[in-house]
């Protein structure tokens, strides 16, 4: 695959991992010092809490969380104007509310089949963004479930052997894909857990994310040779979702190329002329955990761990088909130009590094303010 999840060759990916956002934070808010056992006032009420902003964000009267006190008046906000009804946590966070994350997992990458032949084994950064918007119940209040979706992906570029002229080729996944409301949403399943120095970290089950496929079992199924299963995803009368190849100057020009190039449908040869791809159709499955720590009532951060199915990290893809740069579009079926761009995108081995920010962000926030939030 090329693509930069926006970027470079076709892998794709989308990732997926929890969800989260903005909102500041202030000595009203004393995490880690947070019980969560819902208090009542003097009636046995047990009044309302904020529910998407956190207890530095609520105007002045609303919010009386004094931890130093003797007593304690529990967070009475209110979202956006209208009652929330999530029982209040004396002195602590309420997790309610929509949430905005950026990913970042460093891979190596060996082309798939054909080795060496025309792209070049190297190693980059994919990052991704997800908006969540979060529950957290008084009944378990340590158990957080996120309705997520995908804000973006942007992978790096991919350089090709001498044999492919060392040309740089990347993908760009457009923002329209994640803005126009086209991929399904996702549940985030995540925890809470008190650590002995009074912190609390956070960690999430396994989370597929499929882009232009479906799988009866996404977390868990080998990833599948052949795509059956593909999905019209974005609308636009191809199968999967179209990933434009990247055109233009290099940010960082190389020794041998100045520019983006077409991706080739075939191998190269001497004086003849081969169809270049101008977009790629695709399909991708991406599988994370997530573990971190919570640094304050707005803000989660710590590591990815992409899950192993089938001896293979699960950042899969395939390519479905392409349109060609002169028009029309590249064969497809074996032995074809489509067959031939995905058995020579890269196959993605994560190299060690990885991280997430997770921000409290506005009710409301769409994925292009995820993006800006998180650049």
């Amino acid at each position: 695959m090329f693509a930069r999840v926006a970027t470079a060759g076709v892998a794709g990916l989308v990732a997926a991992v929890a969800a989260f956002a903005i909102a500041g934070v202030g000595a009203a808010c004393s995490f880690p010092a947070v019980t969560f056992d819902p208090q009542s006032d003097a009636s046995g009420a047990v009044p309302a809490d904020d529910a998407g902003a956190p207890d530095a964000m609520a105007s002045s009267g609303d919010d009386a969380d004094t931890s130093d006190s003797a007593t304690t008046t529990l967070d009475a906000t209110t979202q956006d104007g209208a009652a929330v009804n999530t029982p209040g946590f004396d002195g602590g966070c309420d997790f309610n509310g929509t949430w905005a994350t950026q990913i970042k997992i460093d891979v190596t990458w060996e082309p798939q089949g054909l080795t060496s032949v025309i792209l070049a084994s190297g190693s980059g950064t994919i990052t991704q963004w997800v908006k969540g918007v979060r529950v957290q119940t008084a009944a378990a209040p340590l158990q957080l479930s996120d309705n997520s979706v995908a804000c973006g992906i942007d992978l790096p570029d991919f350089q090709a052997t001498t044999l492919g002229l060392n040309e740089v080729y990347g993908v760009r996944f457009p923002d329209s894909l994640f803005d126009d409301g086209y991929i399904p949403p996702f549940t985030v399943n995540g925890a809470l857990t008190l650590q002995s120095n009074g912190t609390f970290s956070y960690s999430t089950t396994p989370t597929a994310v499929l882009l232009g496929l479906t799988m009866m079992s996404p977390a868990s199924d080998p990833w599948p040779s052949t795509v059956t299963t593909a999905v019209d995803q974005d609308m636009d009368g191809n199968p999967g979702v179209t990933i434009a190849v990247a055109q233009g100057p290099l940010a960082t020009p190389t020794t041998t190329a100045t520019d983006y190039s077409y991706i080739p449908t075939g191998v190269p040869a001497p004086f003849m002329p081969i169809n270049l791809a101008s977009s790629l159709y695709v399909a991708i499955r991406q599988v994370t955990t997530t573990i971190g720590t919570v640094q304050d009532c707005n803000t989660i951060t710590g590591t990815v761990g992409i899950q192993t199915i089938d001896g293979k990290a699960a950042i899969d893809s395939h390519v479905l088909g392409c349109e060609l740069l002169d028009g029309g579009e590249c064969t497809t079926g074996a032995s074809s130009e489509a067959a031939f761009v995905d058995n020579t995108q890269p196959v993605f081995t994560p190299s060690g590094t990885t991280s997430f920010t997770s921000i409290r962000v506005p009710k409301g926030s769409s994925c292009e303010y995820v993006r800006s939030m998180l650049p």
